[in-house]
Formats: structure tokens, C-alpha cells, sequence
């Protein structure tokens, strides 16, 4: 049977990625909706704090409460973990879909080396280049 993602002919570690990547999607969006209300929640609760006009401004208070850590920082960061995240997703995908792949032709799995329980990504590659697949 050949591949086809439309008719859900897939392979296993496949469906596996679709899934993982779907989670960290709904990860990142509900995360950043989350993030901005808290700090647009957080400037509305510090600016209608009654003052007397002596102390910090709105802008200090403001840090205070959200520990130095901006909403624009707070993104970037989140950001960041999520490729970092979306990448480790990928090269468990290939390296599963290597082994699937070479299961299913009687071969075994991708050389690992002393200890480690995945192989190389240097392994992985050089898999995948004899397949005509680039990395």
C-alpha cells in the first residue's frame, strides 16, 4: 500500500509527529493568549491602584509585578521553547520513522552508539541521504 496522508495511510511514527505537533501548536497559542491577559490583566490592576502620588510610577510598579519580565520577553522566550520543542519532535519523528522503515524490510535499526539510546544524528542523516531524502 502506498503512502497517502489524505487517506490516512501513514506510518505509525508519522501519525505519532502529527500529533505532537498539533499539542505544540495548542500549546503556544493557549500559552500566549494566556500570557497577554495576564499582563494586560496585571497594567489594568496596577493603574487603578489609588496613589498619592509619592512612591514609584505605574511604569515601576508595573515591573514589579511582573518580576522584571515583559510581555514582549516573556513571548520571545515562550517562542523560543517551542522550536526548540518542535525540533526535538522532528528528529524523534525521523529517527522513528528510520527504525519503522527498516523494520518493515527485515534490516536493523540505525547503529547506536555505546550507551545511547538513539543513534547519531550523523546516522540519521546518512540514512536518509541513501534514501534521496535531504535533512
Amino acid at each position: 500500500m502506498a503512502w497517502d496522508e489524505a487517506a490516512g495511510r501513514v506510518s505509525r511514527s508519522f501519525d505519532e509527529w502529527l500529533l505532537v505537533e498539533r499539542d505544540i501548536g495548542a500549546f503556544m497559542r493557549l500559552a500566549l493568549r494566556i500570557a497577554r491577559d495576564f499582563y494586560d490583566r496585571t497594567w489594568e490592576e496596577v493603574s487603578t491602584r489609588p496613589s498619592d502620588g509619592e512612591g514609584p510610577g505605574l511604569p515601576d510598579i508595573f515591573e514589579d509585578e511582573v518580576e522584571g519580565l515583559y510581555g514582549e520577553e516573556f513571548e520571545w522566550m515562550l517562542l523560543a521553547g517551542v522550536v526548540k520543542d518542535a525540533v526535538t519532535a522532528f528528529e524523534v519523528y525521523v529517527e522513528k520513522a528510520a527504525d519503522e522503515a527498516l523494520t518493515w524490510h527485515h534490516e536493523p535499526p540505525l547503529p547506536r552508539a555505546r550507551g545511547e539510546e538513539s543513534p547519531r544524528w550523523g546516522e540519521i542523516r546518512a540514512f536518509y541521504e541513501r534514501l534521496g531524502v535531504g535533512l
